[in-house]
């Protein structure tokens, strides 16, 4: 079997912001990448705009094989964590009669966003026998984010992760979907690394 990557968001366009490089890097080597969303975003949608759609167009375009999409409240994670972590459990067993999944990548356990701390929490306790999981960054992940584990990824990554966000119409008016700031911030954690872009992690467990 293949070397699988799972990647869980809260909401549409979590994942691609926190490592849309990384991925389209991953799947470009020939990684298996599946993604799951935990909610629709209808909260953050006032437009009513269809961003299930949006974020399958944008994590099509980085190379995800497929994405699981539930139906949990949005903003009210924190309530439904027993059966997100079953639900979780249930597609890790499913996936692995199919590929061998090596990593994943969640939320930072002390992101400021509740979704987010839940969905962190329910990672840790689902893919608890995943040899590594790292926790990606995001605009809400605040100043306690502190990568220690780097993915060096080109300007080619770095540009589809862009464009992948460009998908998310109803929430491109926002500050930090601009990609010179995404620019900016690739430029940052390169910088932490040594390389000259980069996608920055704050590791939970890594085994080699």
């Amino acid at each position: 079997m293949k070397s699988g990557i799972i990647a869980i968001g809260a909401h549409p366009d979590d994942i691609e912001l926190g490592c849309g490089a990384s991925l389209a890097k991953l799947a470009n080597q020939g990684r298996d990448i599946f993604a799951i969303v935990l909610s629709n975003g209808s909260e953050g949608n006032p437009l009513k705009q269809n961003r299930i759609q949006e974020t399958s167009d944008a994590l099509n375009l980085l190379g995800v094989t497929k994405t699981f999409f539930l139906n949990f409240a949005d903003t009210k994670l924190s309530l439904n964590l027993h059966e997100i972590i079953l639900a979780l459990e249930k597609i890790l067993e499913d996936l692995s009669t199919q590929s061998n999944i090596e990593r994943i990548y969640t939320m930072f356990k002390d992101d400021r966003h509740q979704d987010h701390r839940a969905t962190y929490e329910a990672s840790i306790v689902a893919f608890r026998h995943v040899k590594q999981i790292l926790c990606y960054e995001t605009p809400s992940s605040g100043a306690y984010f502190s990568p220690k584990v780097f993915e060096d990824v080109d300007e080619a990554y770095l540009n589809k992760k862009i464009d992948s966000l460009q998908h998310h119409a109803s929430q491109i008016h926002k500050h930090y979907m601009s990609p010179h700031l995404i620019k900016s911030i690739a430029l940052l954690r390169g910088q932490q690394a040594g390389f000259p872009l980069g996608e920055g992690f704050e590791p939970y467990k890594v085994v080699l």
